[in-house]
């Protein structure tokens, strides 16, 4: 398995990000991508981070009173539908604010939209976020 330089995979993830960019643009929802790519987080400030060390790919966060919380992934999908679920769930929340649906389970806004900005990048990543959503909706069904 070919593991991506931390340069390559930044480049990688902006360009697939760059496609969802597009679409959240004309949507009046996007949010920009706030990801430090870097190794050497002890001179990062808080805020998310991903890089790779040649084995592996690590995406995780430094807190504001300095604490690390990082999680490892060995395949750059894995890695990269953390990121685009993370960042489309956002922009869901931006377009559920803007279209809320009275009395209606606010879910029933977000879930789709998440689908669809990432069904942007792969149908894959839409794939998977569809099981997870039936999975959730399976334990906590909506109500309206």
């Amino acid at each position: 398995m070919i593991v991506l330089t931390t340069e390559q995979l930044e480049n990688h993830i902006k360009d697939a990000y760059g496609q969802i960019r597009r679409f959240a643009e004309k949507e009046g929802i996007f949010m920009p991508l706030d990801l430090a790519f870097t190794e050497n987080i002890s001179r990062m400030g808080p805020g998310p981070f991903c890089y790779s060390d040649g084995k592996g790919y690590y995406y995780g966060e430094v807190e504001i009173r300095g604490g690390v919380k990082s999680e490892k992934f060995v395949t750059l999908f894995d890695l990269a539908y953390a990121i685009f679920k993370t960042q489309a769930q956002m922009m869901a929340i931006n377009y559920r604010s803007k279209h809320s649906l009275d009395g209606k389970d606010p879910r029933r806004l977000t879930f789709p939209k998440q689908i669809e900005l990432l069904r942007i990048v792969g149908e894959e990543y839409a794939r998977r976020r569809e099981m997870e959503i039936e999975g959730i909706l399976k334990e906590a069904p909506y109500k309206d």
